[in-house]
């Protein structure tokens, strides 16, 4: 076997194996980190919005425009978002936010149509086409999964990637 023939060979043997390992990456969902590493889920948090509108019937608060709410190393902006605390309300229960939803934490970004926080747990959940972009790397998905402790992320539901290699542009 000549070496250019031997080249081409391992070329495409390579290029197989990424298909086939990216196949069962779509098919499985996708893990990853996300972040800056281990954010605390009991660090205050801080909201702001235009507008503010307090049920104490049912627990709720919800934040419209432009709502920018930080966290720790958490950065989460969306159009609303509904603010459910606990049956003692003293606590935040959970964050639901709709409408243009961006997550930030260090360099990695993700977007949603919503994401739902349960503050208690330290779990997002992101749905409805998903982008995550991670340095030059961007993953597609129907669902982002974020335990906001541990800084993993599972992806979720038609998989798509683009993955740089080091000279690309």
């Amino acid at each position: 076997m000549s070496a250019q023939t031997y080249r081409r060979f391992t070329g495409l043997l390579a290029a197989a194996l990424l298909l086939t390992s990216a196949g069962l990456a779509m098919a499985q969902g996708t893990s990853l980190a996300f972040g800056q590493g281990k954010g605390d889920r009991n660090a205050p948090i801080h909201i702001q919005s235009e507008t503010l509108s307090v049920s104490q019937k049912d627990g709720t608060a919800v934040f419209e425009g432009k709502v920018v709410i930080q966290q720790d190393t958490l950065k989460l902006s969306a159009a609303q978002v509904q603010v459910k605390y606990d049956d003692a309300g003293s606590a935040i229960e959970s964050l639901q936010a709709t409408g243009g939803v961006t997550l930030v934490s260090g360099t990695d970004s993700a977007e949603a149509e919503t994401a739902d926080y349960q503050v208690t747990s330290g779990k997002i959940a992101m749905s409805g086409s998903v982008l995550l972009v991670s340095g030059p790397n961007t993953i597609a998905a129907d669902r982002m999964d974020l335990d906001v402790t541990s800084g993993q992320a599972q992806m979720q539901g038609n998989v798509r990637t683009v993955l740089r290699q080091q000279g690309d542009k």
